[in-house]
């Protein structure tokens, strides 16, 4: 009656912007062997993530080459040509009180070739690593999370990637925060421009608060104020152990009052100094390396400050702010010429 109708949709029928299950294969996934795959993790991940977020060898190698269990990573390749086409890694960090340690689990970084997604890759890497997370790691596991703490490439899902690569996530489980809610930022300064706000020193310089060193002296009761007041913090206790066991004490901050009573730390680091905790990060070492030479004076000179916590029991706006600067001027005075901070939390009244 109507003559002949071609239909012009497709099947399965889905909402428009949501997810479409595809015939997805499952892929053999091995271990990661750093020998043998090394240099094509870095080509991926300059494919998949450097315009952004540049690597080399050297710094992945340092990041990923690990012991295991705590450290453990995956590849997919394609059978035929033996092609790197997908990679995971994964890292476990112990946290809790002394009374009630624990281990957390991260999946720190998976990344599949552009031309070959959608095929499966990820979903075989991904489910690949949480059955280890949860039977291979440590019994006393009790979460896993997107990011990493330390070692870390990121402390979460980075927020500048694609809506649908977020989305591939949240299909696969994971509660990400609303836009805008749960992130925190990576800020770089350069130092050859940074002067201390007088603002934010004087009243800590009223009240008789002193910024400095941490001595060789000092560092047991250091580490008394640490275990008292940053336990909760997952890896910190173990940061703070390593400057001591590599003779870097001196790295550690401190802000303490007229009384001598410790009242918050930071850990300010140099690279050219092998400060250990500049091995579990990544982007300092690589900001001076991939800057143009407008933006930086000396790629090897790009420090950091990590690990800033204050005292539970004290009211004093603006005091991590404060001991932030004084390690800022301590890196000046080490021939710094730019600084790293990491895990940053924009407050009206910073740390």
């Amino acid at each position: 009656m109507f003559g002949e109708l071609h239909a012009h949709g497709i099947l399965p029928v889905s909402v428009p912007g949501s997810m479409v299950e595809r015939d997805q294969r499952r892929w053999r996934v091995e271990d990661w062997n750093a020998r043998r795959d090394l240099y094509p993790t870095v080509d991926l991940w300059q494919e998949c993530l450097g315009d952004n977020w540049p690597m080399d060898a050297h710094t992945l190698s340092v990041m990923l080459d690990r012991p295991q269990p705590w450290a453990k990573h995956f590849v997919v390749r394609d059978g035929k040509t033996n092609t790197l086409l997908g990679f995971a890694a994964t890292y476990a960090i112990q946290a809790g009180a002394v009374e009630d340690r624990y281990v957390i689990g991260s999946l720190a970084c998976l990344m599949v070739l552009p031309s070959r997604r959608n095929l499966g890759i990820g979903l075989s890497l991904h489910d690949h690593v949480m059955k280890f997370l949860k039977t291979g790691v440590d019994p006393t596991l009790r979460q896993a999370q997107l990011g990493s703490i330390f070692p870390r490439f990121f402390p979460g899902l980075p927020t500048n990637i694609p809506r649908r690569q977020q989305a591939w996530f949240r299909h696969r489980g994971w509660k990400l925060p609303p836009a805008g809610q749960g992130t925190c930022s990576d800020v770089y300064c350069d130092l050859a421009t940074f002067k201390v706000p007088v603002e934010v020193m004087r009243p800590h310089q009223e009240a008789g608060v002193t910024f400095r060193p941490c001595t060789t002296e000092e560092f047991d009761k250091v580490m008394e104020f640490e275990t008292a007041n940053l336990t909760k913090y997952p890896g910190w206790i173990e940061a703070h152990q390593a400057l001591k066991d590599t003779d870097h004490v001196g790295d550690l901050m401190i802000a303490v009052d007229k009384d001598g009573h410790y009242l918050a730390s930071a850990i300010a680091y140099s690279p050219m100094e092998n400060n250990p905790i500049a091995r579990l990060l990544p982007w300092p070492r690589l900001i001076g390396t991939h800057l143009s030479p407008s933006n930086l004076m000396s790629g090897d000179k790009v420090g950091g400050v990590t690990c800033i916590g204050v005292s539970q029991d004290i009211s004093m706006p603006g005091l991590g702010l404060g001991l932030l600067c004084g390690a800022i001027e301590q890196l000046k005075l080490r021939g710094v010429t730019s600084c790293f901070v990491d895990w940053v939390h924009c407050r009206p009244h910073p740390y």
